[in-house]
């Protein structure tokens, strides 16, 4: 495990980065791979709203919201992190 350093300019940076990337969201309706969508509703960053409708725009994508999870995963939830993994693995 490693500790992440806290960088006030993340967030700024993290803007730009969105604001610079092309709008693919028209696409999202033609992927045929399995897709799971994992999302926790205390994020700063992305709104879970985002989540919930990234994965209404893909086919058959499943998605999970992580109850007081922020933007990353603690070490806490890793079980259901290799579940929901695994469940992509499976033959189609």
């Amino acid at each position: 495990m490693y500790a992440r350093d806290h960088d006030p300019t993340a967030k700024v940076r993290l803007a730009r980065a969105m604001a610079a990337t092309p709008d693919w969201s028209g696409r999202l309706g033609s992927l045929r791979c399995r897709t799971a969508i994992a999302h926790g509703t205390e994020d700063p960053l992305i709104a879970p709203a985002a989540g919930v409708e990234l994965a209404s725009r893909i086919p058959g994508a499943t998605l999970d919201l992580f109850a007081g999870m922020g933007h990353g995963q603690p070490p806490a939830l890793d079980d259901r992190f290799v579940a929901i993994c695994a469940g992509l693995t499976a033959p189609c």
